[in-house]
């Protein structure tokens, strides 16, 4: 049998055309509301499948691999909402509306992380039409014309709209009839007679169903937390990198393989990248918030019902991690040739956890290398006595 996060999307992907046949439109409020959707998942999908073509045209045309990353902020709330949406206004979700309360406290949390990335985003100017993610621009250079394009088609064009797609399935999976919700721990649950103005009408059930309860309150804080977290990493790293670019001199140079090669530090932000603060724990606090936020959006999907789907709550948050395992290893590659020292700091702290760190703290001590690499980190080569006058 399938596992439950494949078998969804394959449900809603075998359903699809049948839908758009019968309705012979694309428009998403004409499809929320026929009786032909079945599955609140036939929107979030429709919209990532039309994102493949349309994103890999604009690629083209521009020659900007950005497109998807440029929706990458906004995309899962929408998805998320029209989940939502659908739970409200289809015929075929009138078992659902006791589950519309957590529904709407995933996608309030949804909407302030998209909110502060969004704004990230376009301070870093990632919105301009000729922006594209640094990654991209040094891949090109590196590899040849037809294997960065299947680079793009295997890795960005493809998956990561279909990624889009998996994190709205969590939201979905909360959406479970009102006798499957769970009371949760010690049964300290809030009732619908509570919350009741988050049900329309005519998706009621007995006031006495839970429908929130303490886990949702611990997890609600816990996403509150780590969109703070994010917003302290992504924060430090900008403030950094503007003040060191507004010092540097000269463009970054590149040898003949198009590889990039050591980049002069300037005086006072040796070695070239933060490693205090939130990165004295961990190398990517801010990979780390994002992949730990849709974690807890599965988790709070899980505690919902009293047989809960683990793997469509939780499958996404784990394909995500595989998506940022892989793209943090490149974006150290090309850290470490910018800035050897970069590798002294891999071997003092750690990637993702602060436990490795922990880890790396007693092995380069017990192996006595600790204070040269804290000294290689700390200490920037001495200049030519020609640069130094």
């Amino acid at each position: 049998m399938a596992a439950p996060i494949v078998s969804s999307f394959l449900d809603a992907l075998r359903t699809l055309p049948a839908l758009l046949g019968a309705e012979r439109t694309l428009n998403p409020l004409t499809l929320l509301l026929s009786p032909a959707t079945t599955s609140a998942l036939h929107v979030p999908l429709g919209l990532s499948l039309a994102l493949i073509p349309t994103s890999f045209l604009l690629t083209h045309l521009s020659g900007n691999v950005g497109w998807v990353d440029r929706v990458y902020t906004t995309l899962p709330v929408v998805s998320s909402f029209s989940i939502a949406a659908w739970a409200v206004l289809n015929p075929n979700a009138a078992d659902f509306g006791a589950s519309l309360p957590r529904v709407w406290l995933l996608i309030a949390l949804q909407a302030l992380w998209s909110a502060r990335l969004t704004w990230h985003t376009a301070r870093r100017g990632l919105y301009s039409l000729d922006a594209e993610d640094y990654r991209y621009a040094t891949l090109r250079k590196i590899v040849p014309k037809w294997a960065f394009e299947a680079i793009h088609i295997a890795a960005v064009a493809i998956p990561q709209p279909l990624l889009i797609f998996a994190l709205s399935i969590p939201v979905a999976a909360a959406l479970q009839p009102a006798a499957a919700l769970s009371p949760g721990p010690g049964g300290f649950a809030l009732p619908l007679s509570a919350v009741s103005f988050l049900v329309p009408g005519n998706r009621s059930a007995p006031g006495t169903t839970p429908v929130l309860h303490l886990v949702d309150g611990v997890l609600a804080l816990a996403g509150l937390a780590i969109v703070a977290l994010q917003a302290a990493g992504d924060n430090a790293m900008y403030r950094y990198q503007e003040a060191k670019h507004a010092h540097m001199r000269g463009e970054a140079r590149l040898d003949d393989n198009g590889v990039p090669l050591p980049i002069e530090v300037p005086d006072g932000f040796w070695p070239g990248f933060p490693t205090t603060g939130l990165h004295a724990l961990i190398r990517h606090p801010n990979f780390v918030a994002e992949q730990l936020f849709w974690l807890n959006q599965g988790i709070v999907a899980l505690f919902a019902s009293v047989h809960p789907p683990a793997q469509a709550c939780l499958g996404p948050a784990f394909f995500l991690s595989l998506l940022f395992c892989a793209s943090t290893r490149l974006t150290e590659w090309i850290t470490t040739r910018k800035y050897p020292a970069y590798r002294a700091y891999q071997r003092l702290v750690g990637m993702f956890l602060p436990q490795e760190t922990a880890i790396k703290w007693a092995w380069t001590t017990l192996r006595g290398t600790r204070a040269e690499l804290q000294h290689e980190l700390a200490t920037p080569p001495a200049k030519p006595a020609a640069a130094a006058e």
